[in-house]
């Protein structure tokens, strides 16, 4: 295990975007100092070739750490992991050896939950709104003609960029294509059916775990009494699926008390809390940019205040 002394992390993301969140919530639950770059993606900056170059598929967030450049959400959490972790530095996982049953439980719901097709469910709820019950985000988000126009400006960006630098062709129309198909599956209405009905499995294993904690272990997280790698997956999870107007469905009316009790905790941690706060004040931020980017402002404050919003209203 290396044991590092950091002070050149900086982390690219945006606060509203899923797996930023992920990773914003590892480095405050680590305590570790780190810079952020905001990446504008309701200008498409994510798109623009200087970031191109730093994550080649367009994503966020991307990590770096002086001259190393780490893509991907769960390759930075593990990096982070990997390389921070020591007495003053608190962990994610437990020490290896040192309660191998937690780490198999750890490990496999980590599975689980970055299996879920979250981009399907949350765009598949803006194109079908009856899915949801958040009247106040199907406004804003379910309009076909409203998705489809961000999804365009996306392509359109895309393809000026490929002509504009070739040596990133190739990147660009990998790039294309991937948003290309992730709209046919988003706007199909058999695959976000299958895909929300996919959710209910992994919610009746979450349910099923966390009713296991009794006794001794009543004040455990999800699956010991530390606050893991899969506690951050699946508080962030939660949280998107109440935004999006589905948490009736999957924890509501008495339905999984084990996830509703689970969830108002989250609501109580700093680490999420100072996630939710920084993407509330860039939600607020963004809504300045113009009269033709409120709507899409308006769309990433809902998708990104649901724990800001539960805790203020408690």
């Amino acid at each position: 295990m290396a044991i590092r002394v950091n002070n050149s992390l900086c982390l690219f993301y945006n606060p509203l975007t899923f797996f930023s969140q992920h990773v914003l919530i590892a480095l405050e639950e680590k305590k570790l100092p780190y810079k952020t770059h905001t990446v504008d993606w309701t200008q498409q900056e994510q798109y623009e070739a200087w970031y191109m170059r730093l994550n080649p598929l367009g994503e966020l967030p991307t990590l770096r750490d002086g001259v190393k450049i780490i893509p991907d959400s769960s390759r930075i959490i593990d990096y982070l992991e990997d390389n921070f972790s020591n007495g003053s530095t608190p962990r994610l996982l437990p020490e290896k050896g040192s309660d191998s049953e937690a780490e198999k439980k750890i490990q496999s719901f980590r599975q689980v939950l970055l299996g879920i097709p979250i981009a399907a469910v949350t765009f598949g709820v803006a194109f079908f709104p009856d899915f949801t019950d958040n009247k106040r985000t199907s406004s804003l988000l379910a309009n076909c003609t409203f998705m489809t126009g961000i999804l365009g400006r996306q392509i359109a960006k895309i393809e000026k960029n490929m002509t504009k630098y070739p040596e990133l062709h190739k990147d660009y129309e990998t790039k294309k294509a991937a948003i290309s198909l992730s709209v046919k599956n988003w706007s199909d209405r058999n695959k976000v059916t299958a895909a929300l009905d996919e959710l209910e499995i992994v919610m009746d294993k979450v349910e099923a775990e966390l009713s296991s904690h009794t006794e001794g272990k009543v004040d455990w997280w999800l699956c010991c009494q530390m606050f893991t790698i899969a506690d951050i997956l699946l508080a962030v999870l939660l949280e998107r699926l109440d935004v999006i107007g589905l948490s009736s469905r999957y924890w509501g009316s008495d339905r999984r008390p084990a996830i509703a009790a689970y969830y108002e905790k989250c609501a109580k941690r700093e680490s999420i809390n100072k996630m939710a706060a920084a993407h509330s004040s860039w939600s607020t931020l963004s809504g300045a940019v113009g009269n033709n980017w409120l709507p899409v402002a308006g769309a990433a404050a809902l998708i990104g205040i649901g724990i800001y919003a539960y805790k203020k209203l408690k």
